[in-house]
């Protein structure tokens, strides 16, 4: 029976062979497709899906709105004030750990308008390089991730102030091969800076993409006072519910926005939480 089948069908495309060539290639060409968009969704629906309990980390977010004479206004943002998520997770049990993160591209770069960063050898030969994809952040940033270091620990990379972690393509074009923790970097021609470890890059599969990272220990008096603004990421405890507690901290926005709502009387905060699987498809 089967032969038969395949019979018939060798001469109905033998019959009509231009109409089946264009059959055939539009069959291939739809099976290419598939072929190569499902290697691309598999891979962008796995974004931020290697990190540790990464169904349990969410991000911090806002929805700030405004009132003035002539215009009302809303802004929806991934991020806070950072003092906010230490009096957050302070009140919810839920919340068992969590990081803050300053990236270069929200505007806080203290003070500077770039960073340029100087390696100043042996032989007193001075080679700097400028950077845009920089960022300071908690302790614990690492570890809190479970970002893999090539030379470095999790727990010390960013313990200390004035050190700094690199990626390992960003450490490899400044020292070359090797380990370079204890090597010194300048910041800007005024900052010395030591160099405390060396992370994997980032690679495309992650909304988290820096090549350099600051330990905000040096900083932390003014991340932990009002007006700084970052990204805020926590962690639930097992079996914890984003809406649950999305609507918990909601319950409460006057409490945490008040120092904001006193200075801005026409404005309004609101609270929402990303899963982190969702970061890298928001806007």
């Amino acid at each position: 029976m089967l032969l038969n089948y395949l019979k018939l069908s060798l001469r109905r495309l033998g019959a009509n062979p231009f109409f089946s060539a264009i059959n055939l290639l539009g069959l291939s060409t739809g099976f290419a497709a598939f072929f190569i968009l499902w290697q691309h969704t598999t891979t962008e629906l796995s974004v931020d899906r290697h990190y540790k309990d990464y169904d349990r980390i969410g991000r911090l977010g806002c929805v700030w709105s405004w009132k003035e004479d002539v215009s009302v206004g809303q802004m929806t943002c991934g991020s806070v004030p950072v003092d906010q998520m230490a009096r957050i997770a302070d009140d919810f049990p839920q919340i068992v750990d969590y990081t803050r993160m300053d990236p270069m591209t929200f505007g806080n770069t203290g003070g500077y308008s770039q960073f340029v960063f100087t390696v100043v050898s042996k032989d007193d030969e001075r080679a700097s390089f400028k950077e845009t994809s920089v960022a300071s952040a908690d302790s614990n940033f690492f570890s809190f991730f479970n970002i893999p270091l090539v030379y470095g620990t999790q727990k010390d990379v960013l313990r200390n102030g004035h050190t700094v972690a690199l990626s390992r393509t960003t450490a490899e074009r400044y020292f070359g091969p090797g380990n370079p923790v204890n090597r010194i970097l300048v910041l800007n021609d005024s900052i010395t800076l030591d160099v405390s470890g060396v992370f994997e890059d980032f690679g495309r599969n992650t909304h988290l993409n820096f090549n350099i990272i600051f330990s905000n220990s040096g900083y932390r008096n003014s991340w932990d006072t009002k007006g700084r603004w970052g990204l805020c990421y926590f962690k639930l405890a097992p079996h914890g519910d984003f809406r649950e507690t999305e609507a918990a901290i909601q319950a409460n926005k006057q409490k945490y926005w008040a120092a904001e709502l006193e200075s801005w009387i026409l404005s309004d905060g609101e609270h929402f939480i990303q899963p982190l699987t969702e970061v890298a498809f928001s806007n």
